[in-house]
Formats: C-alpha cells, structure tokens, sequence
C-alpha cells in the first residue's frame, strides 16, 4: 500500500526486549497485518507492557477529544483481538500456544469462556 504518507522508519533493534508492526493488510480495507516476536522478557510482560502502551495511548486520545480503541465497535475489537492472538501463537514456545489458540477462539466468537475454561481444567 503506497500512498503519500508513507514512511520509510528505521529501527535499531540491537537490544530490543520484543517487537510489535503493524501494517495494512492486504484482505480489505482496515484490515491489518500483525508481526510480534520477544526475547529476553516472557510473554505475560510484554502482554503487560502492550497494554500498559494502549492504556497511555487512550489518555492522550481522550484528553485531545478523540476517540479511543475503547470506542471502537466490539466486532472490530474481537477481529484485532483473534490476529493479534494469530501472531502470538506463533511466537509461543511449547504448549504455551493453546493460550493464543484460546483467545482466538473466543474473540472469533467460535467458544465461549466457560467452554475454554473447562478445556484448560482437564
């Protein structure tokens, strides 16, 4: 997608604890592609990490009088939820990607969480 916006950006990721690009997706319009990856810090911290960014993102949004990723509508939200859990799961290591596999699940609305709550107790 080229456009007259676009940016060349170029990053020094030599000590880089984890990563996340986003790019437009080639499915449709506002469709996304999502690229994550992490070393030297576990998977919890950079899920903690990434919403702590999204939460100091909304602030600024909201104290400029723009909407926030907490106005976006639900659909939209469980769609980004399912490919961000996509690229997740593939960063995982061992079994940790039926965690990603979960919240894909429930974003596509293909379980429930009770249903992924009684798969995780047995």
């Amino acid at each position: 997608m080229t456009d007259n916006n676009t940016r060349i950006v170029a990053v020094d990721g030599t000590d880089a604890l984890g990563f996340v690009i986003i790019r437009p997706g080639s499915s449709g319009p506002g469709s996304i592609s999502l690229e994550a990856g992490a070393t030297g810090l576990d998977k919890g911290e950079g899920a903690y990490i990434l919403r702590h960014a999204a939460d100091l993102w909304d602030a600024e949004e909201t104290s400029a009088g723009r909407a926030t990723g907490r106005d976006v509508d639900p659909d939209a939200r469980f769609d980004a939820i399912a490919r961000l859990a996509d690229a997740l799961k593939d960063c995982l290591v061992g079994d940790s990607w039926h965690l990603a596999d979960a919240i894909k699940r429930v974003a596509d609305g293909t379980t429930t969480p009770t249903e992924i709550n009684a798969e995780f107790k047995d």
